[in-house]
């Protein structure tokens, strides 16, 4: 028994003694954790040199170019340059700039709680201090309740806002605003239910200049035409769009886009005169003819840009060009012939005919898009349909000739 006592007597001894050598240790290892933080909290990394004022610019560039918005919860957004570390986060806070433009998309899930998404807009837009605002919104088909509160949110600073797109899905409506908006320059509206319009009457846009409207309800908006020097119609039936450019007698830039649909054809809705309208650019996309006739209806003395697709120019496209020219009474500048009719590879009016017919015109181009077209009551076109007829005749007697054949 006494030699059992007198082992583990010793035993604890040498535990003792490694205890107090591992404590040792502990300590040395402790002693040099130390040392090398403290080497490390003495290093300061070149980039955290730089001044808060370049740092901030640095963090402006971050930011998709212009006219590009950072959507608020992408990798784009300024709010991942708070993540970096305390300097960072405290100078991007610090940088209106960096907020002063969102994109917000709200996802297409019926189950998603959009709260967290109009917080972190709304922390955006308090960040952005007095900056003027541009903001994008697209709605999504099923949220539309919740929509609504997000884009009451983002357009709770009225007063700030310089540019807006919504793009709303039936059937969200816009939010009430009862202050002006003083610094409001563009607008763009792409809406679906004439309902949707109902609080945009009540806007005060005193800077409205610049607009696109896409699909028939945005039509029935009630703007400040007057005021207006910029206007775009995109998916628009061309019937509905003309009567609005007779309220748009300041307009310099006009774009017309009549695409995703087939409509009637246009039915005229008489003489519109736009007398300081400078650039005209009309499009079809598809190349469909529904539209042919509108330059017969417009007078742009002032007009030096034009895009015109050729399908829009009819069967005779230097006869109507030259009268349309004539009649506005323009010196047009530059002009672009956009979906040229061809015919067997070939383009049916050159390009020195437009050269000719258009003399003024020192910057001109064109560009086909492989639209082949037969008109049966051109004697030209109907003696190349029977020249068709002969080569395929030919080819079909003579197959095995690797040189014949139709184009």
């Amino acid at each position: 028994m006494l030699a059992v006592l007198e082992a583990d007597r010793a035993r604890v001894l040498e535990i003792t003694h490694q205890i107090i050598q591992l404590q040792r240790a502990i300590a040395a290892l402790r002693d040099e954790q130390v040392a090398a933080q403290q080497r490390l909290d003495s290093y300061i990394y070149p980039v955290l040199t730089l001044p808060n004022e370049i740092t901030s610019e640095i963090f402006v560039h971050f930011l998709p170019p212009e006219p590009g918005l950072p959507e608020v919860n992408s990798r784009l957004s300024p709010t991942r340059l708070t993540h970096v570390c305390r300097k960072w986060r405290a100078v991007a806070v610090a940088t209106p700039a960096l907020w002063k433009g969102l994109r917000v998309i709200v996802p297409p899930s019926l189950g998603r709680d959009l709260k967290g998404l109009a917080s972190l807009a709304d922390m955006c837009l308090q960040r952005s201090g007095y900056c003027p605002l541009s903001i994008e919104f697209y709605g999504s088909m099923g949220n539309t309740d919740r929509d609504d509160n997000l884009l009451s949110t983002l357009l709770s600073y009225p007063k700030r806002l310089q540019y807006l797109k919504l793009d709303l899905c039936p059937p969200q409506s816009l939010p009430q605003i009862d202050s002006p908006m003083a610094l409001l320059q563009s607008l763009e509206l792409i809406l679906f239910l004439e309902s949707q319009l109902d609080e945009i009457a009540s806007w005060n846009m005193p800077k409205l200049r610049d607009v696109m409207l896409s699909n028939e309800a945005s039509l029935k908006a009630v703007l400040p035409w007057g005021q207006l020097t910029s206007l775009s119609f995109h998916r628009i039936n061309p019937n509905l769009c003309l009567p609005v450019l007779r309220k748009t007698s300041n307009l310099l830039f006009c774009t017309l886009n009549f695409t995703g649909r087939i409509y009637m054809a246009y039915t005229g809705s008489g003489i519109i005169n736009l007398p300081a309208l400078t650039s005209l650019v009309i499009r079809m996309d598809g190349g469909e003819n529904f539209a042919t006739g509108i330059l017969t209806d417009l007078v742009v003395p002032a007009l030096q840009q034009l895009e015109v697709p050729e399908s829009l120019l009819g069967r005779d496209p230097i006869n109507l060009l030259t009268s349309f020219i004539s009649k506005s009474g323009c010196t047009l500048r530059r002009l672009f012939i956009t979906s040229r009719q061809m015919h067997k590879h070939k383009v049916k009016v050159k390009d020195e005919q437009y050269r000719a017919a258009c003399p003024s015109v020192v910057d001109f181009s064109s560009m086909a898009d492989f639209l082949f077209t037969f008109d049966p009551t051109d004697s030209d076109d109907s003696g190349a349909e029977d020249s068709d007829r002969e080569e395929l005749s030919d080819s079909e007697n003579d197959s095995g000739d690797s040189g014949s054949g139709s184009e």
